[in-house]
């Protein structure tokens, strides 16, 4: 038995301990408000209540765009956790309220430690130590992470980070660990919808590991079966919980792709396996280097055949709201306007937000070309910068990982450059400071006692018309009912422009519409 290892181990995870505390201590700062933080918090907190009431998940809602009501879109987990979370609390005399408000900071905190384990079977557990540091105190990590922020992208990472780990263990270890990346997948999905992104990084780096290990002669059997079980069991998890949870068709609107990524696993199973049957038998250089070739080809042009649809209905939205382009509700009104987080990524943005990692990502970059899986990890997330700037917190991880490779380089060879580093981490130290006290709550103390008021001095079946932002404070804290829906919608515009216009054909062409 190796003490000596076994002593450094423990020492990396006191360090992580400490590491978890400082991320804590970042994320936890903005409790000091009794409010939440942003609009969509608010609509969720309210589905949360409801479910924690009744007991009942509510698959379909009739608070907001009434008269007709909302479906559900948001995955139950995101409303099961806080209530689930709270049998425990409660005990403690915690209210519903503040544990509801404390859960991302601590998912957004415990996150450092997958993303230590992930890296640690990519490098080192040094690598990992100092990616996790970086993550604990990168504004892009804090932003999503900080307590009132209840979206479902800070539990989808957390559980992201341990399918990528467990799949990249299973080939070290078992392969039978990479059902437990499948499953981490699954958990997932059930809190917030981008969970395509766990799957697509996934494929990624399946893809990268049986080229790289096809062009160096490699056998890639245990890569090959632990992605198919990894890629497999998830979606199949996901598929089931569906059909179960949800019982019926109106409800599973997915389910063209799911069977769309069935189709895709078996295809990519299939020329993994082509790929592997030359590896093992076919030494002529000018074939190895055709196969490939002609199997990315024809992947590609099936691919794009099953899957191309599904992608145009599903991540090209990303895209569209950059640009500030919503679905047109009616046909005498085209709603524009651009979403704060859905801005497109800019330089600036990006040196505000990943502070100074950023000056480390080109040498980080370099030094992961002789890592395939590093690499296709860091392109796969990258990629998503070029859609909006919400998903600087799904880059962040890889930006970490960059910056650490980089930095665990410098302090090995270059011992005077690691003081400047420390200087660095120091600034960012305090540019995460700076950022976390300026967060201000949609709400603010007026708007919130005025929605008080609304509640005590208003009849129970009252409804509010006002504009989307709106309507989650609306329906959590003044308890009403309202026109609109949290997400982006005309619906407010349409009924102005109603009341407004003398054209009696167009207002009858708006309410028909409704």
């Amino acid at each position: 038995m190796n003490f000596r290892r076994i002593l450094f181990e423990k020492k990396e995870y006191l360090l992580l301990l400490g590491i978890l505390f400082i991320a804590l201590a970042f994320r936890i700062t903005t409790a000091r408000f009794g409010r939440l933080l942003g609009a969509d918090p608010w609509y969720h907190y309210k589905m949360a209540s409801i479910l924690k009431e009744t007991g009942k998940y509510q698959f379909y809602e009739y608070y907001s765009r009434y008269p007709f009501g909302a479906f559900v879109a948001s995955p139950p987990g995101l409303y099961y956790l806080p209530v689930f979370i709270h049998k425990i609390t409660g005990v403690t005399g915690v209210s519903f309220f503040r544990t509801f408000q404390l859960l991302p900071a601590i998912f957004g905190s415990l996150t450092v430690v997958p993303l230590y384990f992930f890296i640690k079977e990519l490098y080192n557990g040094k690598v990992g130590i100092i990616a996790s540091l970086l993550f604990a105190i990168s504004p892009a990590g804090i932003e999503r992470g900080l307590a009132g922020f209840y979206r479902g992208d800070v539990f989808m990472l957390f559980f992201m980070l341990f399918a990528l780990y467990f799949f990249i263990y299973s080939l070290r270890k078992e392969v039978y660990f990479s059902f437990l990346a499948g499953f981490s997948a699954f958990l997932g999905a059930l809190f917030w919808n981008g969970w395509p992104i766990i799957f697509g990084i996934l494929s990624l780096m399946a893809i990268f590991g049986i080229v790289f290990n096809y062009l160096k002669e490699d056998p890639s059997h245990k890569l090959i079966i632990s992605y198919g079980v990894a890629f497999l069991s998830g979606l199949s998890l996901i598929y089931l919980f569906r059909v179960v949870f949800y019982r019926y068709e109106a409800l599973l609107q997915e389910a063209g792709m799911f069977f769309t990524g069935f189709k895709l696993l078996f295809i990519a199973l299939m020329a993994m396996g082509i790929l592997e049957a030359v590896n093992m038998t076919q030494r002529r250089k000018s074939v190895r280097l055709l196969i490939p070739f002609v199997a990315f080809l024809i992947v590609s042009i099936v691919a794009y055949k099953l899957g191309y649809f599904h992608y145009l209905e599903g991540f090209s939205r990303f895209g569209n709201t950059t640009k500030g382009i919503a679905l047109m509700e009616v046909p005498t009104y085209v709603w524009r306007l651009g979403i704060a987080e859905q801005r497109s990524v800019t330089l600036s943005y990006l040196i505000k937000i990943y502070s100074f990692p950023i000056l480390l990502i080109p040498l980080g970059a370099i030094l992961t070309l002789n890592n395939f899986f590093a690499l296709s990890y860091v392109l796969g997330s990258l990629s998503f910068l070029v859609f909006q700037i919400r998903f600087t917190f799904i880059v962040a991880p890889a930006v970490c990982l960059l910056a650490a490779i980089a930095f665990y380089y410098i302090f090995r060879y270059k011992m005077y450059l690691s003081l400047i580093l420390i200087l660095l981490i120091i600034g960012n130290v305090y540019a995460s400071t700076n950022f976390t006290s300026t967060v201000e709550p949609f709400v603010t103390e007026d708007l919130y006692d005025g929605l008080r008021w609304v509640e005590h001095n208003t009849l129970d079946d009252s409804v509010i018309l006002a504009w989307w932002d709106n309507t989650g404070p609306i329906l959590a804290i003044a308890n009403r009912r309202t026109v609109a829906h949290t997400a982006p919608s005309g619906i407010v515009e349409s009924f102005s422009l109603m009341l407004r216009t003398s054209n009696e054909t167009q207002a009858l062409e708006i309410v028909q519409s409704m």
